[in-house]
């Protein structure tokens, strides 16, 4: 077997040995026998604790599991053994906490605002008690409590949206008044005429103008939603079955007063649910506030976003957040922006608990469902 130049550094100096190798055999165990050779006779490398061995020939790294034939050593020049520092290992990753039980403080919120607005729209409508120039007929007063109806939802529903989302409140509250007040009397035309075609009785009919006009505020007001259509059709079917639920209420036996402020409670409560609890359920994660040391926050002070799969949402400050695929990637705005206590710099991905600060508020990103791998 061929006899090869070995070089190396010691304590003392750098030296140079021969050593026999089998040019088929694998480096690394031929390797291995020099060392041990070596330290018999007292000869260590140069190197610290935590440096590893490199071999070296013609300038280039060698792979230890190849023969020197396969790798192209020859004889011709020498072999050159030297300690090295040990790469840097990437720091594990820790993995993502598990999820957790969580319901969405909004989930309670938005019905609670929903049946606010409509006792507010029942108020109004309580005043329409005689016929007179501006009500010829019992039908337009029909229409004008719907409206006030619509309108009351619409500014519960929309001024909370606006306190939870950090929007424009006064804004929220315009145009919920006034599409909720169209979608209520476009609603009530609807349940009139089906009225008229169907005939089916005043109970009945009583039951299908409630539903038209639940139907026309749901519908109405979740077109000014994100997601306008899907949002609509959510508030429409949640309309139906409250406007139905509160027809039956107001043909109670008792105070038609209270069985009317109830039915128009449980049409604003419904409403205001539909416009947002089936968001929820089809959100990959929830952004919000997590309230004071016990976790307790009143109605105004609650932020919180609803995350769907495909759709960004803007946050105070210009930052926007987005979910592909259970990614969920906050993109810093104007505004300074930290997750777990450091300033975002670029774009940066959520992982479930962590902790937002925002506009000056504290956030807490938590994931409702496992993300789609």
């Amino acid at each position: 077997m061929p006899a090869y130049a070995v070089e190396f550094a010691t304590a003392e100096g750098p030296r140079r040995l021969r050593f026999t190798l089998d040019p088929e055999r694998s480096l690394g165990p031929q390797v291995h026998q020099i060392l041990a050779e070596m330290r018999q006779r007292g000869l260590l490398l140069s190197g610290g604790p935590r440096d590893e061995l490199g071999v070296y020939w013609n300038g280039s790294d060698m792979e230890l599991d190849r023969s020197p034939a396969a790798l192209g050593v020859t004889p011709d020049r020498p072999l050159e053994l030297r300690m090295r520092p040990r790469p840097a290992r990437a720091p594990a990753a820790v993995p993502e906490p598990p999820l957790a039980p969580y319901f969405p403080r909004s989930a309670y919120a938005a019905p609670l605002a929903g049946a606010a607005g409509a006792l507010l729209g029942w108020l109004a409508a309580s005043t329409l008690t005689d016929l007179g120039p501006w009500l010829p007929s019992y039908r337009t007063l029909d229409l004008a409590a719907a409206a006030l109806l619509g309108a009351g939802t619409g500014l519960g529903v929309r001024a909370a949206a606006a306190v939870r989302k950090g929007a424009r409140v006064w804004l929220g509250a315009a145009s919920g008044i006034a599409v909720g007040a169209v979608g209520g009397g476009v609603g009530a035309m609807v349940g009139t005429v089906l009225g008229e075609v169907l005939d089916p009785g005043y109970l009945l009919l009583r039951a299908v103008l409630w539903a038209m006009v639940a139907a026309g505020i749901g519908g109405a007001l979740g077109l000014l939603e994100a997601g306008g259509v899907r949002k609509a059709l959510d508030g429409a079917a949640f309309g139906l079955a409250a406007g139905a639920a509160g027809a039956l209420l107001f043909s109670a036996a008792g105070p038609a007063e209270i069985w009317q402020a109830l039915g128009f409670a449980v049409v604003g409560a419904a409403l205001g649910s539909g416009l947002h609890t089936p968001a929820l359920g089809r959100a990959q994660a929830v952004l919000g506030t997590d309230g004071d040391e016990r976790g307790r926050m009143t109605l105004l002070h609650i932020r919180e976003w609803a995350l769907e799969d495909g759709r960004a949402v803007a946050l105070p400050g210009a930052a926007v957040l987005r979910c592909d695929s259970g990614r969920c990637q906050l993109t810093p705005g104007d505004g300074p922006v930290r997750v777990a206590g450091l300033p975002l710099q670029g774009p940066h991905d959520l992982r479930n608990g962590d902790a937002v600060e925002l506009d000056g508020v504290r956030l807490r990103f938590r994931r409702l469902r496992e993300p789609r791998p």
